[in-house]
């Protein structure tokens, strides 16, 4: 495990690889923004403080008093000016640990935060992100992959929603009672993850508090994220039953950015190690080290077009010795959708996005960090986001049933296609496996690449059908590219392979060498791995 990652508990990293985690972001986080010089995100307390000051003859107690007092004094809308001067709002920009923070791509994040860092964090991290302030959203679905940001004391764009006196936190549970009852039930069902609190905020501990005298010994562990904490903050977390993971350091934003970033590598492997996939190409390069080249081509396309791209456009990908794959092939009921996309977009090779829906227009926004490894596909007549315009575009024609079949269209994806092709790369990386001592990531790159070159050596329209690698086998015995010994090998290697794809089994250093050196040399044989 990295620095940072070792702090966080084995059952805390298995919840988040399964969904269970729901992060709480409170005010504390907000001190890791960019600030001009000279200038600091005030904490509850210290907004508090400021209008105090601006208060005739008034002593301070809470931060909560002093916000209701300037309230009752100078009107609510005098208060929400106040509060966006104090916060910053139009110069404080997110810091490094707010990006480290959204490139985690979780579903949904609750906040208390009246700021909008968090929203432009995931702006500039080009993940959508839709804000929630009031009860009444909530029950509508979203139509395109991203972040539900549930901003449950509403923000400085939404006066009426704000939960900042002490009317308003009386009042919370009946004016936001669909909010209250969101959030309970997401602490019975979801191990929260609290960042950036105090655990100071009356609502969120009487909610808590409700959660732990219902719940009891049932209750889902709380966890809280901190950096440097005393052992008397510590101990206040875990009287509340929330167990602290406490990052050592005295710089916030440094720890917590490595800490999130190495959670992040963390969690995209396991997300696809985990992931139901039985298709057998699809699986063989999953079980890669995640540092390694893959084969996968990454195909967001609209359902409706789906399976006439896999008759026409995917075995274009397959002759080029890419694994195409779509997100119906990973995804499963109850997944992290918005980080098992991200895992996808990562691990492939190659990324094609049909961005001819909001939900494919939306993940071609989050692939533009594979820049020249990254084919957009436009509808004729469509323009392209501005975000996505300066990338590698190929018109189809609009009608479904022929665009796909269009022989310019064709020719563009068989262009494409062939140039991305990285023959001299997948030629070295078996041997830089074996030498690391990944044997079993060795052995599938290294029948990975015969197949690659078989079906090359073989052309025009044999690569094409998609056929398995027994067919394969037996076409090129046929045509004297393979000796009758040579496909016995291959057979034997297959059969080693598919045992290292299925299970946990671990080849011998001897098999792994043997698969490898007997593999390049047949590869070499079929076309030159060096081109």
């Amino acid at each position: 495990m990295g620095s940072y990652l070792k702090f966080f508990p084995r059952p805390f990293l298995d919840d988040l690889v399964s969904g269970a985690c729901v992060p709480f972001v409170g005010a504390g986080f907000s001190r890791n923004a960019t600030l001009p010089r000279g200038q600091q995100m005030p904490l509850w307390d210290d907004l508090g403080r400021g209008v105090a000051g601006l208060l005739p003859d008034f002593t301070y107690a809470n931060a909560v008093d002093a916000l209701s007092a300037f309230a009752q004094e100078f009107a609510r809308p005098r208060l929400v000016e106040e509060l966006s001067k104090a916060l910053l709002v139009g110069q404080a920009r997110p810091g490094p640990a707010h990006r480290a923070f959204c490139q985690l791509r979780f579903d949904l994040v609750c906040t208390t935060n009246f700021d909008f860092l968090l929203e432009a964090g995931y702006q500039e991290t080009q993940w959508y992100c839709r804000p929630i302030v009031d009860g009444d959203s909530l029950a509508v679905r979203t139509s395109v992959p991203g972040v539900t940001l549930l901003k449950f004391h509403g923000d400085l764009h939404h006066p009426n929603s704000l939960v900042v006196t002490e009317d308003d936190y009386d009042a919370f549970t009946e004016r936001h009672a669909l909010v209250a009852t969101y959030i309970a039930n997401l602490l019975i069902t979801k191990t929260p993850l609290f960042i950036g609190y105090s655990l100071e905020d009356p609502d969120f501990r009487s909610i808590w508090q409700v959660i732990k005298d219902r719940l009891g010994s049932l209750k889902r562990q709380g966890y809280a994220l901190t950096v440097g904490a005393s052992s008397q903050v510590i101990r206040r977390f875990e009287r509340r039953g929330v167990k602290v993971i406490n990052l050592p350091g005295s710089d916030h934003a440094k720890a917590l950015t490595a800490a999130f970033s190495e959670l992040r590598e963390y969690w995209l492997p396991s997300l696809l190690r985990a992931s139901a996939v039985t298709t057998e190409q699809p699986l063989a390069q999953l079980v890669l080290p995640w540092d390694s080249a893959t084969r996968l081509c990454f195909f967001a396309v609209p359902a409706s077009l789906e399976s006439r791209y896999k008759e026409t456009v995917f075995p274009i990908a397959e002759a080029h010795g890419f694994v195409p794959l779509t997100s119906a092939d990973v995804l499963a009921p109850g997944d992290v959708v918005a980080a098992k996309l991200d895992a996808l977009i990562e691990r492939a090779d190659v990324v094609v996005v049909d961005a001819s829906s909001a939900w494919t227009a939306m993940e071609a926004s989050a692939a533009s960090r594979k820049r020249n490894r990254l084919l957009i596909i436009r509808e004729k007549g469509d323009s392209a986001a501005e975000d996505i315009a300066a990338y590698r575009q190929v018109e189809r024609p609009s009608a479904p049933d022929s665009g796909l079949s269009d022989a310019v269209f064709l020719s563009e994806i068989e262009r494409f296609f062939s140039n991305m092709a990285r023959k001299g790369d997948l030629g070295q990386e078996p041997l830089r496996l074996l030498e690391v001592k990944a044997y079993r990531a060795a052995v599938v790159a290294a029948l990975s690449l015969v197949e690659i070159r078989l079906r090359s050596a073989l052309g025009d329209p044999k690569a094409r059908r998609g056929a398995p690698m027994r067919e394969l086998l037996g076409v090129a015995e046929e045509l004297g590219l393979l000796t009758v010994d040579d496909v016995a090998r291959l057979k034997d290697w297959q059969r080693v392979r598919n045992e290292v794809v299925h299970s946990e089994k671990v080849p011998t250093r001897h098999v792994a060498e043997q698969i490898v050196t007997g593999a390049i040399r047949l590869a070499k044989r079929l076309g030159d791995t060096s081109e």
